[in-house]
C-alpha cells in the first residue's frame, strides 16, 4: 500500500490515518492504545511516525502497565530505525533524540516487572554505556550496603541485565519476544535450571555478593 506520492510526501488519506492513530494513543480504551502501538512499532514510514512520537511518549506515563509495556518496546523500534540518506531517512535517532534520556527515566519510575525488562533491552541498543552504567550502579548499590539494588530485581531482569554485561543486549523484541514485548529465554533458561543471575569474579557490575532473587 502507498503511503507517500511522488513528491515524497505522506498521501491525504494517510494524514488521516495518522490523525485516528493520535485519537487513538489519546483515547481512554488502553487495549486500543496497545493495538496502536504494536501497529507503530511495525511502522517503517517516518512521515506517519513522527507527528505521533508525542502521543506514543505519552503512554510511557500511562497508569496500566500494559499501555507502558507497548509503549516502551514502540519507542524502541521507533528509535531504532536505521538512517537512509538515499531514501531520504534520518532514522530513528532524529524521530527521537532523547531516547537514551527518556528510557533511563523511564526506568528510573516504573516498576512493572516486564516493562522494566522491556525498557532496559531497548536502552541497551539505544545507549549501551548507559545501560551498562544502570546495571553497575545496581549493583554497587547491593554491595556496598546501601541497598538491595541487584538482589531485588526480578529474575527475568536479571537474566537481561546479564545479557547487557556481555554485550549482546536482550531481544525483547523479534526473536523470542512474546506478544507483549516479553522475552521467553529467561522461561526457558529458568527450566533448563539456569535459576538465578549470579556473581562472576571480576565482573564489575556483578560482585561476589551473589544475585539470586530473595
Amino acid at each position: 500500500m502507498r503511503k507517500t506520492g511522488s513528491d515524497g510526501k505522506l498521501l491525504p488519506e494517510m494524514i488521516l490515518v495518522c490523525q485516528a492513530l493520535r485519537n487513538v494513543l489519546r483515547g481512554p480504551n488502553e487495549w486500543l492504545r496497545c493495538a496502536a502501538l504494536r501497529l507503530l512499532a511495525r511502522v517503517h514510514e517516518e512521515g506517519l511516525l513522527e507527528p505521533l512520537v508525542p502521543s506514543v511518549l505519552e503512554c510511557l506515563d500511562h497508569r496500566k502497565a500494559v499501555v507502558r509495556r507497548a509503549a516502551v518496546l514502540a519507542v524502541d523500534a521507533v528509535a531504532s530505525l536505521p538512517a537512509d540518506a538515499s531514501r531520504g531517512r534520518r532514522g530513528g535517532a532524529a524521530l527521537v533524540p532523547d531516547a537514551p534520556l527518556v528510557l533511563r527515566a523511564f526506568l528510573d519510575g516504573e516498576d512493572d516487572p516486564a516493562a522494566r525488562r522491556a525498557g532496559l533491552a531497548a536502552l541497551s541498543r539505544t545507549d549501551p554505556a548507559a545501560a551498562r552504567s544502570l546495571v553497575a550502579d545496581a549493583a554497587r548499590e547491593a554491595a556496598e550496603g546501601r541497598g538491595e539494588g541487584l538482589l531485588a530485581w526480578p529474575e527475568g531482569l536479571q537474566l537481561a541485565a546479564l545479557a547487557v554485561v556481555a554485550g549482546g543486549g536482550w531481544g525483547g523484541r523479534g526473536h523470542g519476544a512474546g506478544a507483549d514485548g516479553s522475552d521467553d529465554r529467561a522461561e526457558r533458561m529458568q527450566a533448563r535450571g539456569g535459576g538465578g543471575v549470579r556473581a562472576r569474579e571480576g565482573n564489575p557490575c556483578f560482585p561476589v555478593t551473589g544475585c539470586r532473587p530473595r
